[in-house]
């Protein structure tokens, strides 16, 4: 697999009170929609901030490899989903009985730093999603957080610092085969040392930026 990388620190640092939804002041947040938007060509993305460097991998429920899709579409529509499904994001399979893919993501560089959280988007009509937890690439794992339906803002990742690799998929719903969301963020506290050196690289003042950012 060739991998993606991005750097792009506007779009994902916030140190300013109140910014990027609901997460608090002085988080870093990895956002999954940084980057150029379209098929990322491949099915890993990395994204690093300061010191600490995260890795998105897409995978279909079977454990093949599947491209990612970087979404860039304004409000709770941002975020990483997948090439060539529908609206390119996480799906479920023909029935709603179960998953068709899932996005894990390595976590291992800052899953000892406090505070863990994600943020999902596309959360719409009844849609809701599915964390889990898990120490083996290419296995979802544990189940940590199960119909979910919050879009667009940052909750807590039940026992952080205990799994290498966050997953994330669409809850499984029979009634409504076509719910799809996107995989937005994921945020935690940087160590206190962290701070000068983030503020000497001028990112203070950025919040909220890719919240205008539209496509």
């Amino acid at each position: 697999m060739n991998r993606i990388t991005t750097s792009y620190l506007p779009a994902a640092l916030v140190l300013a009170a109140g910014s990027f939804g609901t997460c608090r002041a002085s988080s870093l947040v990895f956002d999954m929609s940084s980057g150029p938007a379209g098929n990322v060509g491949s099915s890993q993305k990395s994204i690093t901030q300061g010191a600490y460097t995260i890795t998105a991998y897409g995978f279909n429920a079977g454990g093949s490899d599947h491209n990612l899709f970087t979404k860039q579409n304004g409000g709770d529509e941002n975020g990483l989903g997948l090439v060539d499904t529908y609206d390119n994001e996480l799906t479920l399979n023909a029935g709603g009985t179960a998953i068709a893919n899932y996005i894990q993501t390595d976590v291992s560089a800052i899953k000892n730093l406090p505070g863990g959280k994600l943020m999902m988007g596309s959360v719409t009509g009844g849609e809701s999603f599915d964390v889990f937890g898990s120490n083996t690439l290419g296995t979802p794992g544990t189940s940590l957080i199960s119909g979910n339906t919050t879009s667009g803002s940052f909750i807590s990742i039940p026992s952080w610092g205990s799994y290498d690799y966050i997953t994330v998929a669409v809850h499984p719903h029979s009634s409504q085969p076509a719910d799809n969301v996107l995989f937005d963020a994921i945020s935690v506290v940087p160590e206190p040392g962290e701070y000068a050196s983030l503020a000497g690289f001028g990112l203070l003042g950025f919040a909220g930026w890719r919240r205008w950012k539209s496509v």
